[in-house]
């Protein structure tokens, strides 16, 4: 028994090993190298691919360089005088598609039932409207016996002496 259940699971392993073989090969992404000028990116929509800004005229100093990427929205990058420079990225991981997308408005919500006075709130009733509906709604009295019906006398049994 040990020989036929090793022999079963000599052929599933096998037939995973043909299935790892059959997928194709992913080759990985390649970017621009590193520190490349950025007047080397492809432009977007005619424009080009980054957007530069100042932080403040004011003060020079403390002013900061931006750059903002239009091919990657959240792409940003900023730097000083030259003492201090980040990279940061917040944002979905899509690139920019153009036409901007812009989803199907979503149609009205429909009625669920039919508003009637049998679903409107109202304010609960008082005691004494809900006692003046009890009594409205009673049910009617039993007939009364006219007098001198029904009223006889049950018959005896005569009981016989012997």
């Amino acid at each position: 028994m040990n020989g036929s259940d090793s022999s079963t699971a000599d052929v599933k392993d096998e037939g995973e090993e043909e299935e790892d073989e059959n997928l194709p090969l992913v080759e990985p992404e390649t970017g621009p190298a590193l520190f490349s000028a950025v007047a080397g990116d492809v432009p977007v929509a005619g424009a080009p691919a980054w957007s530069a800004h100042v932080s403040t005229t004011l003060t020079s100093a403390r002013a900061l360089a931006l750059l903002r990427s239009k091919l990657w929205p959240g792409a940003v990058a900023y730097a000083n005088d030259g003492k201090r420079s980040e990279c940061m990225y917040m944002g979905w991981g899509l690139k920019a598609q153009l036409p901007n997308f812009s989803p199907l408005q979503l149609p009205r919500p429909q009625t669920e039932y039919i508003i009637g006075p049998e679903v409107m709130e109202m304010a609960d009733p008082t005691f004494a409207d809900e006692e003046a509906y009890r009594i409205a709604h009673l049910p009617p009295p039993p007939p009364q016996e006219m007098p001198g019906e029904g009223e006889g006398f049950p018959e005896e049994e005569e009981e016989e002496d012997d």
